[in-house]
């Protein structure tokens, strides 16, 4: 019904951490929607391709005004949306800090002047409007995904308004250190490591994964099994897709990943945390990951 929210767990070491938090830690639950006059939502999957509004909503509000003071704070970004991916960047043009992954912490802030996130992905960014002029506003907007349709207004996600010096400076930091190294991310590609191949095509309004479809599966009583890793195995799963037409992460349910590389360079600097299912979500986290259209990525999964 268009509907979505989050629920916010934590721990020792996030409460150890002066990071924003109370009023300054908000959720950011992106969505775009399209509306009859009536105000009801339309539906239109553009043939089994995306559903896609020209509305953008925040926490359910189109195009909303924040307004902040001028100090630091959290916000957990989710992607709510169906089919849209955002790329998302300050007006002004400012670097913010990732902090989390929807795995969890990352061991460090990562400084960043735009971010990706596709649909179910979870991020923790810090912005800091400590130097913003009262009186001022800046925009978080969206720079858009290949294969996302846009309309006039899809750009425009959040504006936020500096209303003043900050009532409270007290967890206003954002510490070299966040947390230990997590599991996933502490994991080694190393020589004799089994590796397994994931090619992505869809045929029709199909997809296959190495040339089988779901219903192969199905008909073959479920065998035989891709994969089957054992309790604390390493593994490379290297996937390609080249089909292009969507914008669309792919997630590995009910295990945390790290990504290697993408398109044989390094992930990008938000994607050097630990990363999860979107069906999955735990302590601290603010989707999942790892391809889109036209994309090659490595993970190291445990």
């Amino acid at each position: 019904m268009g509907l979505a929210a989050q629920y916010h767990l934590t721990d020792d070491v996030e409460t150890g951490l002066k990071i924003p938090k109370d009023d300054y830690d908000v959720p950011l639950i992106l969505a775009d929607a399209a509306f009859a006059s009536s105000g009801a939502l339309l539906w239109d999957d553009n043939s089994h391709s995306g559903i896609y509004g020209d509305v953008i909503l925040v926490n359910g509000v189109p195009w909303p005004t924040m307004k902040v003071e001028q100090r630091k704070y959290r916000f957990r970004v989710l992607n709510a949306s169906v089919a849209r991916g955002f790329k998302l960047k300050l007006s002004n043009g400012q670097p913010f800090k990732v902090i989390a992954t929807d795995g969890g912490f990352m061991a460090s802030p990562q400084t960043v002047t735009q971010i990706t996130v596709g649909m179910a992905e979870r991020y923790e960014i810090v912005i800091d409007f400590e130097k913003i002029t009262a009186g001022q506003k800046i925009q978080l907007v969206n720079l858009g995904v290949k294969n996302a349709v846009d309309y006039d207004h899809t750009g425009k996600v959040v504006q936020f308004e500096v209303s003043g010096p900050a009532t409270s400076k007290a967890n206003n930091e954002v510490p070299d250190t966040l947390a230990p190294l997590h599991p996933a991310m502490a994991l080694k590609v190393t020589p004799g490591l089994t590796k397994r191949y994931l090619r992505l095509q869809r045929t029709g309004e199909l997809w296959t994964i190495n040339g089988q479809t779901w219903k192969d599966v199905e008909d073959k009583e479920y065998n035989p099994v891709f994969a089957n890793p054992q309790p604390g195995a390493v593994e490379i799963w290297d996937v390609e897709n080249k089909s292009g037409g969507w914008f669309h992460p792919l997630h590995i349910h009910l295990v945390d990943f790290q990504v290697v590389s993408r398109n044989g360079n390094p992930p990008r600097p938000e994607e050097r945390g630990p990363r999860t299912s979107s069906t999955s979500a735990r302590a601290r986290r603010s989707g999942c990951s790892c391809s889109s259209p036209g994309r090659r990525d490595r993970t190291a999964a445990t």
